[in-house]
């Protein structure tokens, strides 16, 4: 089936670091050509005009920066299928069909906040063409991702936006830049704002919107959801405390007409897509279960995982990050969150099998992309709630043995689903589409395949689990050109693919050996596609040989540190978690583990 185009790419820039102060003593580097600077007086009549009062000096300053040119033509249009194909479809803020006819009619029927647009602008140039950019002067998504970011917090820090409705969409789309992890005003910073404008807006409770007008009631709603969804992918994916004030009882009811498929649907007929409607709608039902999966991770992380301090052994800076609860109740809660998993992954596939077929490609570029993130997450997830059962040694033959080799099996067969999705893009042309969420569930996958290609149980699996590996790091190196986070994640998964970790040394130490039978070990994971893929089987694997040998680590509590490369924990401090990879000798692994009581 035909799709939009396939001319979203990546993005990079020249100017100065992001993070740093709009009062730079030094100017801008020019941007490409293309690209109008354009004076006050000559913004487009779809811009919303400035008030009155706004210091003039502000607007000079404004100019010097660059946040008053905007992309004129084609370079426009380009940005603006790139948003609404790979961003709005997963993250519905806005009323698309008044900003689309705002753009249109050229401000005669209504007009856009020039914040906002620079924010949508920014949001598409990730899934730009890298061709279209090249024209424009770039030389990379991050180098376009990097200027159009710069020009929306420049705008932003002026404060020349002040409706709060307006300002929770532009913040929201502010957390999709992440570069320094040790910037303060990361993610989460931003998301902690938005929502602080949510609460003062009274999104959250149910009783406010009455009043309103049914199209705001929806738009309302979809924006509370669409934060509290953003809200908790960036705390799944950073390890950071979501900022979404946690009551369920208390949130409006969300229904599938409020994410607004007409208006997505009349986007993409703008775009001439084939099929519209149809697209539109599975589109639309993909984001609605990424909804409920973002209120199962709140749930994981608030019933299966603690915050723990580690620090540096050089520093006395202090940082917190996840852990999986010790208690006995927080295993009581592992199969609970477990079988929600699964029921959603039966709903979803109940909801979407007869729309999206079982070969990706017979599915049009917008159904296999969007469809391909939802399933990494959901396998991601799954690996969220089976880490915990990893940590603790037991009897065999027990029952807690039983289980905690179900979920050495579900954590397998996770990363081998993610790996095989990942190739699928690569393949495709896909990957390109990845939004940055993709890039943990990579993480997480070559972690946990990097720990099955040193077990010695799954020995017969290491050839196949090699390949998997180098599929992961390809895709990783592919989003390097429009991730600076890709860097990092690279550079973790080879410090540990190459460390040498004395795991097996002392026999009283030593790691439960994982009794999988071969067959089970070969098997796929749950796909949320289509039901007929939950039961697929590998080819067989080719054998090597390895071992871990050299760094000793205390286990004198029975903690299976091994387990501990299942973890996104690894991920979360060297690439989200605030420092960086030259610091892994230095931090304190004793001091982590020292004060924790893990069930035997």
């Amino acid at each position: 089936m035909a799709s939009a185009s396939n001319e979203m790419a990546s993005v990079s820039t020249n100017l100065p670091a992001m993070g740093s102060s709009i009062f730079s003593s030094q100017p801008p580097s020019s941007t490409p050509s293309a690209i109008l600077a354009v004076p006050d007086a000559q913004l487009p009549s779809y811009i919303t005009p400035f008030r009155e009062t706004l210091d003039p000096g502000i607007l000079s300053f404004l100019h010097w920066r660059g946040a008053l040119s905007v992309p004129q033509g084609a370079f426009r249009e380009s940005l603006l299928r790139a948003y609404i194909c790979y961003v709005h479809p997963s993250l519905p803020l806005l009323d698309l069909g008044e900003f689309l006819s705002a753009i249109e009619d050229d401000g005669k029927s209504r007009t856009v906040s020039l914040t906002l647009f620079q924010a949508v602008m920014f949001a598409g140039s990730t899934f730009v063409d890298i061709d279209v950019l090249e024209r424009e002067g770039f030389k990379s998504h991050e180098q376009a991702r990097r200027m159009f970011y710069s020009k929306v917090r420049t705008l932003y820090d002026a404060d020349l936006e002040t409706d709060s409705l307006t300002l929770i969409q532009i913040l929201v789309l502010m957390t999709y830049w992440y570069d320094k992890i040790e910037d303060p005003k990361r993610r989460s910073h931003w998301m902690r704002i938005a929502l602080s404008f949510v609460t003062d807006l009274g999104l959250i409770h149910h009783s406010s919107l009455i009043a309103l007008p049914a199209a705001q009631q929806q738009l309302r709603r979809r924006i509370w959801w669409c934060c509290l969804m953003r809200d908790q992918l960036i705390s799944f994916s950073e390890r950071q405390p979501p900022s979404t004030p946690w009551n369920e009882s208390d949130f409006p009811v969300l229904l599938i007409d409020d994410l607004d498929v007409e208006g997505l649907s009349k986007a993409l007929d703008r775009l001439q897509v084939l099929d519209c409607k149809r697209q539109s709608q599975i589109l639309m039902q993909f984001c609605f279960q990424k909804i409920k999966l973002s209120i199962l991770i709140a749930r994981i992380l608030h019933t299966q995982y603690e915050w723990t301090s580690h620090r540096s052994i050089a520093s006395l800076r202090s940082k917190l990050f996840l852990l999986p609860k010790s208690s006995s109740s927080a295993s009581a809660e592992y199969m609970s969150r477990d079988q929600e998993l699964r029921e959603w992954g039966d709903d979803t596939c109940t909801a979407l099998h007869q729309s999206v077929d079982i070969d990706p490609s017979r599915n049009s570029t917008l159904v296999a992309v969007h469809s391909a993130v939802l399933e990494m997450v959901y396998s991601n997830v799954l690996g969220l709630v089976h880490r915990p059962q990893t940590l603790s040694v037991h009897p065999e033959d027990s029952a807690a043995k039983a289980l905690q080799t179900f979920s050495h099996q579900t954590l397998r067969r996770a990363a081998m689903r993610i790996s095989e999705i990942a190739e699928y893009l690569n393949s495709a042309d896909l990957l390109r589409f990845l939004p940055p969420i993709g890039l943990t569930a990579l993480l997480f996958a070559g972690l946990q395949l990097v720990k099955d290609s040193r077990s010695a149980s799954l020995s017969s699996v290491h050839g196949t689990t090699n390949q998997n590996i180098e599929q992961i790091m390809q895709a990783m190196i592919r989003l390097k050109e429009m991730y600076p986070q890709a860097h990092y994640a690279v550079s973790v998964l080879e410090l540990v693919r190459n460390k040498n970790l004395d795991l097996e040394g002392d026999e009283s130490l030593a790691i439960a050996s994982e009794q999988v039978n071969a067959n089970n070990a070969q098997t796929e994971p749950e796909q949320i596609a289509a039901p007929e893929q939950l039961n697929s089987s590998e080819k067989p694997a080719v054998i090597t040989g390895s071992s871990w040998g050299g760094i000793d680590y205390s286990r004198a509590k029975g903690v299976d540190f091994e387990s501990l490369l299942n973890l996104d924990d690894v991920s979360d401090i060297f690439v989200s978690g605030g420092f960086g990879i030259a610091d892994f000798e230095q931090v304190d692994w004793s001091e982590i583990f020292q004060e924790r009581n893990w069930d035997a």
